[in-house]
């Protein structure tokens, strides 16, 4: 009995129809996962699977998909070669239907690099669901990526006691090896997310010193908002968190010919007005900052 040789072609069409699924699936995972400082810091997993590794799946299932189609048009070439070619001799038989398709295909590339409606609602979903996963605040990182940061880096950062932490730490049977050593190396070693090892010792942390508002810098505000989601923040939290007067706060954005609601999120007013979140922060926080 001869032995069955490898279909070639129909391997290809297999490897194209998982690649395509494969990125279907993990495209839809990264488009609602947590950001990276929400999924690093709680160590988020679905399926099993974290946030990086779910991004390695789709890098792979599309050099894999990208292989296969090179393989097919290998296998394909003579009948692909005849079809062109007949094309170029007979005429382009659909082309209105090569018109709409391309002109759709350059609307859309230029509205996604726009941010254009309602285009633009896709991304905004996509940002919803991001941040649906943060329920508590509290469980928030301190300042954007802490779990890179060293232990003694962080606690430096806080203001915390390094003994006291240390003491805390091991009464809760979590061992840091050494000072030098990121949140992430020694929450993976003691098998838990950097959020636990924040969470044990933030009672250390020191109340905030109360602002005073006529003291602030656009350094020192940024240092005072790292790790905020400042672009998903609005005025009536600057209000409330800085106890900056309305009137005051009005004043500073109509000295910039800044425009907006209270309940508007940074990112929607600076979109408008070509700046960053942190610069609309910064005017209303800062006495002489202007765009």
């Amino acid at each position: 009995m001869a032995k069955k040789t490898m279909n070639n072609k129909g391997m290809t069409s297999f490897f194209m129809t998982l690649g395509f699924i494969l990125l279907v699936v993990t495209g839809i995972m990264l488009y609602i996962v947590p950001a990276g400082r929400v999924a690093n810091w709680v160590n988020w997993t679905m399926l099993g699977l974290t946030k990086t590794q779910w991004g390695n799946i789709h890098i792979l299932a599309g050099f894999m998909l990208i292989i296969a189609g090179f393989f097919h048009i290998y296998f394909n070439w003579k009948p692909l070669k005849h079809y062109f070619y007949s094309k170029v001799e007979n005429g382009i038989n659909l082309k209105k239907e090569m018109v709409v398709s391309s002109a759709i295909s350059i609307m859309l590339v230029i509205a996604a690099i726009g941010d254009y409606p309602p285009f633009s609602y896709v991304f905004d979903f996509g940002d919803f669901a991001k941040e649906a996963w943060v329920v508590e605040e509290k469980y928030e990182a301190p300042m954007g990526h802490a779990e890179l940061l060293a232990f003694d880096s962080f606690i430096s950062k806080l203001k915390i006691d390094k003994d006291k932490a240390l003491k805390e730490l091991n009464a809760n049977g979590i061992i840091v090896a050494a000072g030098k050593d990121s949140l992430e190396k020694i929450a993976k070693a003691n098998n838990i997310a950097p959020v636990d090892i924040y969470m044990v010792i933030r009672k250390y942390e020191p109340a905030r010193e109360e602002v005073n508002l006529e003291e602030l810098t656009p350094e020192k505000v940024e240092d005072l908002l790292e790790g905020k989601r400042i672009g998903k923040r609005n005025i009536n939290w600057i209000l409330a968190e800085f106890k900056l007067t309305p009137e005051k706060a009005s004043r500073r954005l109509k000295k910039n010919n800044i425009q907006a609601t209270h309940n508007e999120s940074f990112h929607d007013i600076a979109d408008r007005y070509d700046a960053s979140p942190m610069d609309v922060a910064k005017v209303l926080l800062v006495k002489q900052y202007t765009l």
